[in-house]
């Protein structure tokens, strides 16, 4: 749908348009976050030279905390990145989360 306005207003006026999308929320009081998450694709599409005029928040990965990382949003990205390892352990008794940073200490090495 984005792209399909984007495409109209280009070809008819001239006129740029970027679209930012957030991620998505169940609840009112977190549309805050999803507004901040499409902010920051909108500021990314800005900075950058992409020729994507239509960014979603889970698109940007990584590239978002290069973009005026708040600590709320650190916290948000563990959560997304490892949220689900960090529950798993939690609940088995596991040792997942460590795991994973031994081999990314040891430089990707299995053994």
């Amino acid at each position: 749908m984005f792209t399909a306005i984007q495409q109209r207003a280009d070809g008819s006026i001239d006129l740029a348009i970027l679209t930012g999308i957030g991620r998505k929320v169940n609840t009112l009081e977190e549309v805050k976050l999803s507004y901040r998450d499409a902010k920051k694709c909108i500021d990314y599409l800005q900075t950058t030279q992409a020729e994507e005029m239509v960014l979603s928040y889970q698109q940007l990965g990584i590239q978002r905390l290069f973009l005026k990382t708040e600590v709320d949003e650190l916290k948000d990205f563990v959560e997304d990145a490892l949220g689900v390892i960090i529950s798993y352990d939690e609940n088995h008794e596991t040792e997942l989360l460590q795991t994973l940073r031994v081999y990314l200490e040891c430089n990707q090495n299995m053994v």
